[in-house]
Order: structure tokens, then C-alpha cells, then sequence
């Protein structure tokens, strides 16, 4: 094994807790995403309705370019399983820039059996939020065919009591294309 070259050398100062180190640049350090524990609950005397999700923006516009906005995770529940109805979008924390991310957010869990341990379909977008702090319309990125342009839409199913981090890392317009990259923490 002496053909291997060292692709990735660092040195970070790691403080006393729980991170997850993110590796976004062979050339930067990593960015620690911190862990705040303990992790939220909520105590119910009958079966909860929460899940809590961290969001981190690792948006890049294209190679060695992070964006320059923030992003604002936005999700939606079904209100109602007999007619779908859905509630209104809804953020997840604050916007975030490049390298940051929210706290753990709740989102709402409207499971659709009763007896379960409960699980449901979490829709989720993304709006840009300008320097200004104006909200400059929904996110859009490279489509699925060569050339065209879409809005960012995602869906996760999400269990009572869990939380999940949602890293969104790639690049915008080109590859490796930009997607929500989840992780169940707990």
C-alpha cells in the first residue's frame, strides 16, 4: 500500500461535546456542526406529535464557490389524512449562510395510524434570502435533464421522537448535484 496520496490533511482544535465533523473543501478545514445536547424531548401522557430536525447549508454555486445567500428550510404537514389537506409552509429556524446551520427544529408528526409508534411525510423547500434579508422566491437548481432549471422540493418521512439532521450539500448547477443528505442522530 505505498501507492496512497494523502488527500486530506487538516489540523482542527476540537471542543468538549458532540459534532459531526463536516468535510465541504480538500483544501479548508472542516466545519464542526454542533450537537446540542442533551437532545430536546417532549413528555406526553399520550403518543407525541414532534421530531426535530438540524439543517445545514453546504451549498456551493458552482466548484469552490459556497453561495452567497441564505437559505430559509421551510416544511409542510398533512393537517388533516382523511382529506390531505396540508398546513401552510412553515420555517424550520432561522436562515442559514454557508457552513451554518439551524438548532434542532420540531416539526410536526400527524401520524396516520393510531396505534404506531408514529410516522408521517414531512414535504420540505427551501427559500434564498437575499443580503437584505428579502425573500427572493423558492430555490432553484439543476433539473433531472440537461438544461432545465427546477424549484428545490424534498419529502422526508419523519418518526416521533427522533431527530434527524438534513445537511444540504453540491452544487447548484452542476455536479455533484446539491440534495438533502439525512442523517438519523437519535
Amino acid at each position: 500500500m505505498t501507492s496512497l496520496t494523502l488527500a486530506y490533511n487538516q489540523d482542527i482544535d476540537l471542543p468538549a461535546g458532540r459534532y459531526i465533523l463536516v468535510v465541504h473543501d480538500f483544501n479548508k478545514p472542516p466545519v464542526l456542526v454542533n450537537y446540542e445536547i442533551p437532545f430536546p424531548t417532549t413528555v406526553t401522557e399520550n403518543t407525541g406529535t414532534t421530531a426535530w430536525i438540524k439543517f445545514s447549508n453546504f451549498l456551493y454555486e458552482s466548484e469552490g464557490i459556497p453561495t452567497n445567500l441564505k437559505l430559509q428550510y421551510q416544511f409542510q404537514y398533512t393537517v388533516d389524512n382523511a382529506t390531505g389537506q396540508k398546513s401552510e409552509w412553515l420555517n424550520l429556524g432561522k436562515p442559514v449562510s454557508f457552513g451554518e446551520s439551524t438548532g434542532w427544529e420540531p416539526v410536526v408528526v400527524n401520524k396516520t395510524v393510531e396505534n404506531s409508534a408514529g410516522t408521517a411525510r414531512i414535504d420540505y423547500r427551501i427559500r434564498l434570502i437575499g443580503p437584505d434579508g428579502s425573500d427572493q422566491g423558492n430555490l432553484t437548481l439543476a433539473g433531472s435533464t440537461a438544461g432545465s432549471v427546477v424549484e428545490y422540493s424534498d419529502w422526508w418521512n419523519a418518526q416521533i421522537g427522533r431527530i434527524y439532521h438534513h445537511c444540504f450539500a453540491g452544487y447548484r448547477f452542476s455536479t455533484p448535484t446539491v440534495s438533502v443528505k439525512q442523517f438519523g442522530v437519535q
